[in-house]
């Protein structure tokens, strides 16, 4: 039963055992890449786009999927038959050399543990501990995806839950009214995860799920269906609302849990609701499991809403720039209409963040917060993503991959951004019958 615990345990101890960093970067270099998409494949239920710009090598996926979660999962699968294997093998090799890394921050058991039964033996305990708790339409998605791909139904359910296991420092910056430049959310979520080989296949997947359930936008990688930096068309309306995550690495880390449902999935039912409320609800009511912070942002005909929540499985709650704990801290002023977390451990004593913020404030649009925040705060290596939820836009950028042999920077801060249509993405017709 003690094995149970490595699930949580490992983010947590790994993420305390490292030094902060100071402000020491520089404002992005690049132009952003405007260009659309370009189609590469098409099957019943499924689209398969390439974005990003390829004289850059910042080329990113985008699968776009129709029908119920098993036609959805099967399209998947067809499309990305190839790309699930190669990135399925690449992944287990990396997780078995973390494991190894973090052996001096970890209790002999838990280390004895992961070497005797190989990283395939924690991705299978992970999916059994939540399966009770998880929803049934995003296994049988995972299982549709599985059956036709012809990959290992076992390998990627424990694939699917693996961000229980490690849930990343990051950044989250929620700016609204006042504070941004056109007056509505603007969303910043800056993944630091390092230099891990999901980098290689970085995936934008749009879920179509018909007139009255929300449209879904998911940016993760091949073979990741829980969702880490996302977000949704709302229906009725078509207003947009926001998703990023970051660890809560302070406090007892003994109050998370392994029982429940993963987080990553969660995510996709709070992006299913109708309001901040659905959103706020989901989480409070869930049962949860790791510890972690959840930024959302919704703008609506009615103004923008935002909340900044940290949770695990006992506790939930739920802050803004007005409540923050402990503010003012060192480091984290508070900033009228701007919620945020940088990616140190909270509360954090580092002023680079709160700096930035506090001097732009009142032009922080989803583009300044791309190009000018995360290079020069350098949170984001191995993705980063910004949301306009007005007007409906996206800003994307990935790590180099590791077969890049050119001269381009390595972390997704200081790489070029991608402008991302989302209006356009989720108005994407279904293929040809």
């Amino acid at each position: 039963m003690r094995a149970l615990f490595f699930v949580c345990l490992v983010a947590a101890t790994v993420v305390l055992a490292q030094e902060p960093h100071r402000c020491s970067g520089r404002k992005n270099q690049f132009p952003v890449y405007t260009g659309a998409p370009v189609l590469k494949k098409t099957v019943p239920n499924g689209k398969l786009y390439e974005g990003g710009n390829p004289a850059t090598n910042s080329t990113f996926l985008i699968a776009h999927l129709w029908g119920t979660p098993t036609e959805q999962g099967t399209a998947y699968g067809t499309l990305l038959k190839d790309q699930i294997a190669a990135n399925y093998q690449n992944f287990l090799a990396y997780l078995e050399a973390m494991a190894e890394h973090a052996a001096s921050f970890l209790p002999k058991w838990l280390v004895d543990l992961v070497v005797q039964n190989g990283a395939e033996w924690l991705l299978d305990l992970t999916f059994n501990a939540t399966q009770p708790f998880t929803p049934q339409r995003y296994i049988d998605e995972v299982d549709a995806i599985a059956a036709a791909s012809g990959y290992s139904q076992k390998l990627l359910r424990g694939l699917s839950t693996f961000p229980e296991a490690i849930e990343a420092q990051c950044t989250i910056i929620l700016a609204n009214g006042n504070a941004t430049a056109n007056g509505g959310v603007s969303h910043a979520r800056f993944l630091d995860f390092g230099n891990a080989t999901i980098r290689d296949l970085p995936l934008v997947v749009v879920y179509h799920n018909g007139p009255e359930e929300n449209d879904q936008l998911n940016l993760g990688w091949v073979g990741f269906t829980g969702m880490l930096t996302g977000a949704a068309r709302v229906k009725p309306g078509n207003s947009m609302m926001s998703l990023g995550e970051k660890v809560w690495d302070a406090g007892n880390m003994w109050t998370a849990g392994v029982y429940g449902e993963p987080w990553t999935w969660m995510t996709r039912d709070a992006m299913r609701q109708k309001n901040m409320a659905g959103v706020l609800r989901t989480y409070a009511e869930g049962k949860r499991t790791c510890r972690i912070w959840i930024g959302v942002g919704h703008d609506t005909a009615n103004g923008g809403e935002t909340a900044l929540m940290n949770m695990d499985a006992k506790e939930f709650n739920v802050f803004n720039w007005q409540n923050l704990t402990g503010s003012p801290w060192p480091g984290h002023p508070n900033i009228a209409d701007v919620a945020y977390v940088d990616k140190h451990m909270q509360p954090s004593h580092n002023p680079c963040l709160g700096e930035l913020l506090t001097a732009a404030r009142g032009q922080l649009s989803a583009e300044y917060l791309a190009t000018e925040v995360s290079g020069i705060e350098q949170s984001g290596d191995i993705h980063a993503a910004t949301f306009d939820d007005r007007a409906q836009t996206v800003y994307f950028s990935t790590m180099k991959k590791t077969w890049d042999t050119g001269s381009m920077p390595i972390n997704a801060y200081d790489r070029p951004w991608t402008k991302l249509d989302a209006r356009a993405l989720f108005d994407e017709a279904p293929p040809s019958p």
